[in-house]
């Protein structure tokens, strides 16, 4: 034997040592579980977020996953992007392990349709047929063994996967997993069909179930109002949430992910794909916007309406040269959340500039993007040369906020350090009149030289934000709540007088056509409504 065949043995005999490593760890940990019954198939590589996910589970599965009082949750709830693999790891396999080591008890799996169920079960029961007897010492029932219904040979236990709506019999889950109740988002946004999918679960579902039984809710985020939402909202002590968004918003040192980076890049959606992806919603009104790929892919979903500031009291307005000019405005402010912490730019800061005409307000420059203490102050400068005449700087009075303010005191003027007395949700109820009454402007194109226009790309961003939010929810998205609240609070007081007619012209406002909504939306001049 020559040197390159003893290597190649050696090679081999490690590889099938690996292999016989991982058997004996398949039956304790899910995790390798899922890698060995995986063992064949190339393409599969797990990532750190599903074995996370994996780990959840097993604490789950043995009561050793804790809320705040120190009590086991009774259930996980998933949310992650589609095509990211949640089923292949979770509904695919996590029966057979279930089962393998629990052969008395019973799983049931839930689906939108029967199509959907079969799938899951036949997973399952190949990978009984073909690991259930090495690793754990069980086999199917010659009697039961369909994909839809099956039983573990000699036991009671075993198996049912349905389509929700449909008959669920026999003895009750010790494990219950719903897995895609909404087919497309066109069932998600309905709310007879959201309707639906919570009567199955308070009346079918959650009847079916054992008094020890532990559930697993997974399914891509389409609303706020889907079965995950109305889980964590309803009972937040008993369910234990998995978010990962396709673009990571902060650092997630639990898999080791730092902010802006993709989830699944080994999969070959990386970030260039993710933001491709993202531009392909953004141009896309028909596939849902922006509103679509913050649900799908970022796991941010919101109702189809928006919440306290409904999409549709936004109005739209052209942001021309002429408007672009320092004072153009009779007043202009400058707005800024700041981030909670002096560190390396891990927290975001949101940036606004404010205009008030007559009774309306103009939202007509946006920063949002994650800053330390400097590059904020840096933007806060430059601003300072891109907006002379916005000479007020509101600066809410916490996190960084009194760090920025002493240390440019000395070099940019104006700089006014707004003390928070009351919530988020209180300060921008004080200003919800003004959306509600059609006075509250945002960018639909902006002029970017003589007679050339682009859209503004932040415009969907920032009505997105403010449709999502919502007082109760504990983490979500709000600096540019904060931001645009803080400037209308302190700039409905300001006097803004009218300019002479001929200062102002119907062509600023998209040629006075028909004023529409969100989507595409123009405002004519019967809406500038000047007066107070």
């Amino acid at each position: 034997m020559n040197i390159q065949e003893r290597l190649k043995q050696l090679y081999q005999q490690l590889a099938e040592g690996d292999m016989l490593a991982l058997r004996e760890k398949a039956k304790t940990r899910y995790a390798d579980y899922v890698r060995y019954t995986h063992k064949y198939d190339k393409s599969f590589k797990m990532a750190r977020f599903q074995e996370y996910i994996c780990d959840c589970i097993d604490k789950l599965l043995n009561n050793e996953l804790l809320n705040e009082d120190g009590k086991p949750y009774e259930g996980v709830t998933v949310s992650i992007p589609p095509q990211h693999g949640k089923s292949l790891c979770i509904t695919e396999t996590l029966p057979s392990y279930f089962l393998g080591r629990n052969p008395y008890k019973h799983v049931i799996t839930i689906a939108y349709g029967e199509d959907l169920a079969v799938k899951f079960g036949r997973r399952n029961k190949q990978k009984i047929e073909e690991f259930g007897k090495d690793l754990f010492g069980i086999e199917l029932s010659k009697f039961s063994s369909s994909a839809l219904e099956f039983e573990i040979d000699k036991t009671n236990g075993g198996m049912i996967s349905r389509g929700i709506g449909g008959a669920i019999t026999g003895n009750p889950g010790d494990l219950i997993l719903v897995d895609d109740p909404y087919k497309n988002r066109q069932e998600a946004d309905s709310p007879i069909y959201q309707k639906f999918v919570i009567d199955e679960w308070l009346n079918t579902i959650q009847t079916r179930a054992s008094a020890k039984c532990k559930y697993i809710v997974v399914h891509t985020r389409w609303n706020e109002d889907d079965l995950i939402g109305y889980l964590l909202q309803t009972e937040p002590d008993k369910w234990f949430e998995i978010r990962f968004p396709a673009i990571a918003e902060e650092d997630e040192p639990k898999i080791g992910r730092k902010a802006g980076e993709a989830l699944l890049p080994e999969a070959g959606k990386d970030i260039h794909w993710l933001l491709n992806k993202k531009k392909s919603y953004e141009n896309d009104p028909l596939e849902g916007g922006l509103r679509a790929w913050n649900a799908l892919y970022q796991q941010r979903p919101t109702s189809k309406e928006g919440n306290m500031v409904k999409r549709e009291w936004w109005k739209r307005f052209t942001l021309t040269l002429e408007m672009q000019k320092p004072g153009f405005w009779p007043v202009k402010v400058q707005s800024w959340d700041c981030s909670f912490k002096d560190t390396d730019g891990t927290d975001p800061v949101a940036g606004h500039v404010w205009a008030k005409l007559g009774a309306n307000y103009y939202l007509i420059d946006r920063k949002n993007e994650r800053m330390d203490i400097v590059k904020t102050m840096n933007n806060i400068n430059a601003w300072n040369i891109k907006h002379p005449d916005a000479i007020g700087k509101l600066i809410e009075d916490k996190a960084n906020g009194p760090a920025v303010i002493r240390l440019l005191r000395d070099k940019v003027s104006g700089l006014i350090a707004i003390k928070a007395t009351k919530s988020k949700a209180e300060r921008l109820n004080a200003v919800l009149p003004l959306w509600e009454a059609g006075n509250v402007y945002i960018p639909d194109k902006i002029e970017v030289a003589p007679g050339i226009y682009e859209t503004c790309t932040w415009a969907a961003e920032v009505i997105e934000q403010y449709a999502a939010f919502r007082p109760e929810k504990k983490t979500q998205k709000d600096d540019d709540v904060d931001a645009g609240s803080q400037a209308l609070n302190w700039l409905y007081f300001m006097p803004a007088e009218k300019p002479i007619e001929s200062d102002i012209d119907e062509a600023y406002y998209n040629d006075g056509k028909e004023e529409e909504s969100y989507f595409g939306g123009e405002v004519t001049s019967e809406y500038l409504n000047y007066g107070g």
